[in-house]
């Protein structure tokens, strides 16, 4: 059947909608292909579109976000190479390196939106409180395959749903980018 040329004509649904497909109401999406996010994300990727309309830009960084773009630990400070090393991760450095520099790419090149920095600070926030929460305490415990299982599904899928209608168009390895962005800025560590 070609859906391109369906014809409909005196739907009447007793006082509802009637929808093809999408239907936008009160900052819901009802969409069969994307699951509608939180009210929050919601209020943020709502304001973005509104920031990005009337071309609206900030100069300060959210506090929320520079929190997360610094270094939290007082001891000597150590790269990303040496936090995964640390971590038995030493294979992954490579790929890390070019992942957190990608992921703060697109933090810097949307940091005149406040709308974009809070919806980075709240995915980096979720991400970090995931990981502590379901993947840190069996860092001892598993193999990393048995690991990187765990971050799929604790960590990065809930962060992808959480995007919702992902206005920022960040993609699963932009997830993993704000892992070792996290890791390289000591909010999260292998060890």
């Amino acid at each position: 059947m070609d859906f391109n040329n369906v014809r409909q004509e005196n739907i009447n649904s007793e006082g509802g909608d009637v929808v093809g497909r999408d239907k936008i109401d009160n900052r819901t999406i009802f969409n069969n292909h994307i699951r509608p996010a939180n009210q929050y994300m919601q209020d943020l990727i709502s304001k973005f579109k509104e920031d990005e309309k009337n071309n609206c830009r900030i100069t300060d960084i959210i506090d929320n976000l520079n929190h997360y773009s610094v270094n939290i630990d007082d001891d000597e400070v150590f790269d990303l190479q040496y936090k995964l090393e640390a971590g038995g991760r030493s294979s992954e450095y490579k790929r890390a390196a070019l992942l957190k520099e990608r992921i703060s790419k697109k933090i810097k090149l949307n940091e005149q939106s406040e709308a974009a920095q809070e919806i980075y600070a709240y995915v980096l926030s979720q991400i970090c409180s995931d990981f502590h929460l379901y993947v840190k305490p069996h860092l001892s415990e598993n193999t990393i395959p048995n690991i990187n299982i765990l971050i799929d599904e604790k960590v990065i899928k809930p962060a992808m749903e959480t995007l919702g209608e992902n206005v920022l168009r960040l993609l699963k390895d932009d997830i993993n980018g704000m892992i070792y962005f996290l890791t390289g800025n000591c909010h999260i560590k292998w060890v």
